[in-house]
């Protein structure tokens, strides 16, 4: 507050004094023009005054004025630099932005509504709500039955029932000893500092469903205080600049706060031209709101591990790791047959054992997609049912049973 008042004092000084030397300047030049067109002054015989220019004009030679005038023009650049300097020392902060124009308060109510058009305008560029809604996915609702029917993902069972067995406890810690633990607040656990995850695996070994079915858990722990599941992929930034990327990235986090982010593919970060900064961004979030966000990263091992080396405070931010390893050949039938009775579909078994050839073939491939695959050849054969159906080749008694013709 003192160095602001000096700078203020100063420049206004420095506003007089500028004036000051040019009317000054102005002045001699008139006395000036006056010594030498008329030496001695008659213009001012009926003035008050007259005495006072008379003794001035007459016995001061002409060539002073001419000198003062002189270093008035030689101090008046000094000046106007001294001045402009002590403005921007009063007029703008060390951004170089005003500060009376920049505070949002002094502005009238059209300039502030404008401004808020515009920031409305821009958020809906970079993150709009229409797309924030189509990733935004409720957590499970019956999250210890979703698990147990889970078909295979062992592992991964017995590692979230652990997880579970520690939420547990927790909770109860805090309910038993409050002075202990801190308190409760928004229904959520203060407990624990964070429970980060990574998730590896190939496409289609049931990622996605867990990472709804943790939500689910989180919430009703009281780790997370919505029960919400904001999903993307790591190419959720692609065709941003690199500002832009940091700002969606800062947007997204804002509107997550209180539910769990899933991000899939996650390596696909590093090939954004942004990814770096989206990453750093994250990382910092993982920190400053651990206690009001999830992050569940996801995606192929080996990819991960590059994601991870891209930025140290990944992995030492991360509690739990899974490994969705990729399903059997009887497990892949089981899914199947479940996705088809979702259908109201029987399967028949000669349509079973030839599935489980063709599934077997694609299981070597390397672009298999395990339940990804299994739910696009259920698809295809329900097309050609359709069309057996309509045909005549089926009869209206196998209408919703998939027959070893529709494969």
């Amino acid at each position: 507050m003192g160095n602001k008042n000096k700078y203020n004092t100063l420049y206004y000084l420095s506003i007089i004094l500028s004036v000051s030397v040019i009317v000054f300047s102005i002045f001699c030049v008139w006395l000036f023009m006056t010594t030498v067109g008329k030496p001695k002054v008659n213009g001012f015989e009926n003035a008050q005054t007259v005495n006072v220019f008379k003794t001035m004009i007459n016995t001061i030679p002409s060539a002073v004025y001419l000198i003062l005038t002189a270093l008035g023009i030689i101090v008046t650049p000094f000046l106007a630099k001294w001045r402009q300097k002590l403005r921007d020392l009063v007029e703008y902060d060390e951004n170089g932005l005003s500060k009376t124009h920049g505070q949002f308060s002094q502005l009238s109510r059209k300039e502030r509504e404008a401004i808020d058009r515009q920031k409305t305008l821009d958020a809906e560029r970079i993150l709009s709500a229409t797309t924030f809604k189509t990733i935004c996915h409720d957590g499970s609702q019956n999250c210890h039955e979703e698990l147990d029917r889970l078909i295979g993902l062992q592992n991964v069972k017995d590692r979230i029932h652990e997880m579970e067995a520690r939420m547990d406890y927790e909770k109860k810690a805090e309910s038993d000893n409050k002075d202990k633990h801190k308190r409760r607040k928004n229904n959520r656990t203060q407990t624990l500092s964070s429970m980060h995850m990574m998730f590896y695996g190939k496409p289609g070994t049931g990622k996605t469903t867990v990472a709804r079915i943790m939500t689910g858990l989180l919430y009703e722990y009281g780790y997370i205080r919505k029960n919400q599941c904001v999903e993307i992929d790591g190419n959720f930034f692609n065709g941003l600049s690199v500002g832009e990327s940091s700002k969606r990235a800062n947007m997204l986090i804002t509107k997550s706060l209180g539910g769990v982010i899933f991000i899939d593919e996650a390596y696909a970060l590093l090939s954004n031209g942004g990814g770096q900064e989206v990453i750093a961004t994250i990382v910092k979030a993982m920190e400053d709101h651990r206690d009001e966000i999830v992050f569940i990263f996801a995606g192929y091992e080996k990819e991960m591990e590059k994601l991870v080396r891209s930025n140290p405070g990944i992995e030492s931010r991360i509690k739990y790791h899974l490994h969705f390893e990729e399903y059997n050949l009887g497990e892949l039938k089981q899914i199947f047959k479940e996705m088809a009775h979702e259908k109201n579909l029987l399967v028949s078994e000669k349509l079973l054992d030839a599935f489980s050839n063709e599934i077997m073939y694609k299981k070597s491939q390397p672009d298999f997609g395990n339940a990804r695959t299994v739910r696009n050849m259920l698809d295809t054969i329900i097309d050609k049912h359709a069309v057996n159906l309509r045909n005549g080749s089926i009869t209206e008694t196998d209408r919703y049973k998939l027959k070893a013709c529709d494969f």
